[in-house]
């Protein structure tokens, strides 16, 4: 009888691991970025989703014109987020007719969870001899209510 009592919990508590909280982040800056544009300097913007999940969820900055140090401070939430997925971020230049790729940077969760970070990493892809950066601020994860947090 008391088996039957303990299956509702059960089954709550795994519906909570489902509905995970979104993850909390903020997309600060760029440094270092390479002027994609032949005519004027690079107005670049940042995409972020989760590696393997595009559709789940998308961040995206606003483009800063004529910036190879821009400053975005995008607060975002990427819902969808789970225990081992990587974050992918891609800086890109907007351009009238293509977007050009600055920068790429994966981002495994074990960097940044359930402890948060804040810090600048290097980018993949930058161009030849380019060192470009981008700094992130992701919020420490926080079990639901009623999970416990071992």
């Amino acid at each position: 009888h008391s088996a039957h009592e303990q299956s509702p919990k059960l089954a709550m508590s795994a519906h909570a691991m489902d509905q995970a909280p979104p993850l909390k982040l903020t997309i600060v800056s760029a440094r270092g970025l390479r002027d994609a544009d032949w005519v004027a300097r690079s107005d670049p913007y940042c995409v972020c989703e989760i590696a393997g999940k595009p559709r789940e969820a998308k961040l995206q900055t606003k483009v800063i014109n004529n910036n190879l140090d821009p400053v975005w401070e995008h607060n975002g939430e990427l819902p969808g987020f789970r225990p081992g997925d990587t974050l992918l971020f891609k800086v890109y230049d907007k351009d009238v007719a293509t977007k050009d790729l600055l920068g790429t940077l994966h981002l495994e969760s074990a960097r940044f969870f359930p402890h948060g970070f804040e810090g600048e990493v290097p980018l993949a892809d930058a161009g030849k001899g380019k060192v470009a950066y981008l700094k992130l601020k992701i919020q420490p994860t926080m079990a639901p209510p009623g999970v416990s947090a071992a």
